[in-house]
């Protein structure tokens, strides 16, 4: 047990520096801005503005009516590196990438897988958690047992999510990464 407390500091502490360097470098390439620092593109000053969504344990959800988990941990450690305050905006998922976009949020911090088109328009730090696809079928259900019985199945994925694309992908070429299928019921 204090082993995994151990890892879990040392974690959010290399997060927290390495998304701290990312916003350092993410501030204005504008040469007639060279005085001003990452506060000046803050979306309310003295504040680092956090979308996350607030819903997911152990990441960011609610415990007695309070936000908490490793992001809203992460989201304080950082803004206290930069020397402002944490103001955290639990929002839909299908609205964190456009509130971003739209300098609603500085930051959002949240399960976003990284992709050549967001890569695009926004900026990454170094992941801090590393998911895989699962697939949950309904109990009893033993008609899905290799990625070949997925195809023609019904699918239901998060909006906005890439979990549509990787399942098309998985039927498309069932030889997706390692040819592994987790199945759970």
């Amino acid at each position: 047990m204090k082993q995994k407390g151990i890892i879990t500091k040392l974690l959010l502490v290399a997060a927290t520096l390495i998304v701290a360097g990312t916003l350092t470098a993410c501030g204005s390439n504008n040469s007639s801005n060279s005085g001003s620092s990452y506060k000046s593109e803050l979306s309310q000053s003295g504040k680092l503005t956090i979308g996350l969504e607030g819903t997911y344990a152990p990441y960011s959800y609610r415990k007695d009516g309070k936000l908490t988990g490793f992001e809203v941990d992460l989201g304080k450690a950082i803004a206290k590196k930069l020397d402002v305050k944490a103001n955290f905006v639990p929002t839909k998922w299908d609205s964190l990438i456009a509130g971003l976009g739209s300098s609603k949020f500085d930051v959002v911090l949240n399960n976003v897988t990284v992709t050549n088109e967001r890569k695009k328009s926004y900026a990454f730090a170094s992941p801090y958690i590393f998911t895989q696809y699962v697939l949950i079928t309904k109990s009893g259900n033993n008609s899905i047992k290799s990625l070949n019985d997925i195809k023609g199945k019904k699918f239901a994925e998060g909006t906005g999510t890439n979990n549509e694309d990787v399942a098309k992908n998985m039927v498309q070429s069932p030889c997706h990464q390692n040819n592994s299928l987790i199945v759970y019921q």
